[in-house]
């Protein structure tokens, strides 16, 4: 970086495009008292993500970039890893894609400071590298959790110990906030709307709401017009949150 202006070109695949287009309305919005160019164009066959900033608004948003792109690869890395090292899985399966939505909860905030701390943004990052030669402790560590559920596979072909699992394994979360209010216009902290992660191996219109949800994972979920959801999406939320949820009419 020169001492007036820092670029850097973000390489990805063309999965990722829909994450990083929420991110370049993520980053426009907090650069917006700053001149910035930020932008996705196509070179070589990738989808490259640019940024360029003058140093005030890189010492102060560099930190937040970082973040985020640690948040994509958590939202599509990790579910990935896990979903391919887990033998006969099948996606379809709506239980399966609640475990993994578990699963991809465990130690986030652990996970995204490992991520950020092997960060560093000079110039060029391809992104489907920097994640098989940087983070290869982390990826084996998400592999591991995967084969701990090969070893007892037995337990996915019995819905009642299956949902026994997810249950323990809910228990395992660590709590992020205290209240979350749900409602059918989404979900709230306070009176701020908390935007649906994506997921990409959704199957269901509330497959995003419900990641959302276990993986800020709330104390208590106080939930409006409870009737107006969806019937399998509230059976979920009770199967997975029981006496954390709190229903208004």
């Amino acid at each position: 970086m020169d001492n007036n202006l820092w670029e850097f070109s973000l390489y990805f695949p063309r999965e990722l495009l829909c994450y990083f287009e929420d991110l370049k309305a993520d980053l426009k919005q907090s650069l917006k008292e700053y001149k910035n160019c930020v932008d996705i164009l196509i070179k070589d066959y990738f989808y490259v993500f640019i940024v360029a900033l003058e140093k005030e608004a890189y010492n102060k948003n560099i930190l937040l970039l970082k973040e985020k792109i640690a948040e994509i690869i958590l939202l599509y890395y990790k579910p990935k890893t896990i979903i391919n090292s887990i033998s006969n899985f099948d996606m379809n399966n709506n239980e399966n894609i609640v475990l993994i939505d578990i699963l991809t909860s465990y130690e986030t905030n652990i996970d995204k400071n490992f991520i950020v701390s092997n960060m560093s943004l000079i110039q060029k990052l391809y992104l489907d590298s920097f994640v098989k030669f940087k983070l290869n402790f982390l990826v084996g560590k998400w592999k591991e959790v995967a084969n701990l559920i090969n070893e007892h596979s037995l337990f996915l072909n019995d819905g009642g110990i299956k949902k026994e699992l997810m249950q323990f394994l809910m228990e395992g979360l660590n709590d992020k906030v205290e209240v979350l209010k749900l409602s059918k216009s989404g979900i709230f902290d306070n009176d701020n709307k908390i935007k649906d992660k994506t997921i990409f191996y959704s199957k269901n219109d509330y497959d995003n709401r419900l990641f959302t949800l276990i993986n800020y994972y709330p104390k208590k979920i106080v939930i409006e017009n409870y009737r107006d959801l969806d019937v399998e999406f509230m059976q979920i939320l009770h199967q997975l949150f029981g006496n954390k949820i709190q229903l208004i009419s």
